[in-house]
């Protein structure tokens, strides 16, 4: 059987009553206003600036073993390749 609605017009049993669309666009605007005085999440997420110094004395303390870290170092103090296993 063919539909015999006018073409455009809403199918009554999905349809939102009026006192649903009223709590809607009051729940819709509720949220808009909160969101005014949120603060950005995302920024607060990270971490501080790092210091340069500190993380150069962890590098020469800890990597320079492998990794040449500084302009001064000529080669690792180690010429052989750790066994990872």
């Amino acid at each position: 059987m063919p539909d015999r609605r006018p073409p455009g017009r809403a199918d009554r049993s999905t349809a939102l009553s009026p006192a649903s669309h009223r709590r809607l666009g009051a729940a819709i605007g509720t949220f808009a206003v909160a969101s005014l005085f949120c603060p950005p999440l995302p920024g607060l997420a990270q971490s501080p600036a790092g210091d340069p110094e500190t993380g150069r004395a962890i590098a020469m303390a800890v990597c320079s073993n492998c990794h040449l870290v500084s302009a001064g170092q000529r080669k690792p103090a180690l010429d052989v390749v750790p066994s990872f296993g």
